[in-house]
């Protein structure tokens, strides 16, 4: 068995709980149903109760990208508000007529 999928079955071992009486499960209560080259096919039985359940999941040849780094390189992306940037929105604001979620809306429709 690949070895990154006897890391997903210990895993799921050790974080789940069977979902009709909350027993834990063992390794021996998942059977692979079926394995693409991207997907994978679980049945989980519960050895306490019998309840079946699936798990479907999407395997990656590659592991993503930290979400702290893709902030990060987002941010470092973004140019520094001006003092000129302050004024022009304080400009808008004082004859703005309207609340908060009709401005947030709009701004949102018109890729601002």
């Amino acid at each position: 068995m690949d070895p990154s999928i006897e890391q997903l079955i210990r895993y799921l071992v050790a974080h789940l709980k069977c979902a009709a009486c909350q027993h834990t499960y063992n390794p021996e209560d998942l059977d692979i149903i079926d394995q693409g080259s991207s997907l994978l096919v679980l049945l989980m039985t519960c050895q306490h109760c019998q309840a079946q359940g699936l798990i479907v999941a999407l395997v990656q040849e590659q592991k993503p990208e930290p979400q702290r780094a893709t902030q990060e390189r987002e941010r470092s992306e973004l140019q520094p508000i001006t003092a000129d940037d302050v004024l022009e929105i304080h400009r808008f604001l004082e004859s703005f007529d309207g609340d908060c979620v009709s401005l947030l809306r709009d701004s949102s429709q018109h890729g601002e």
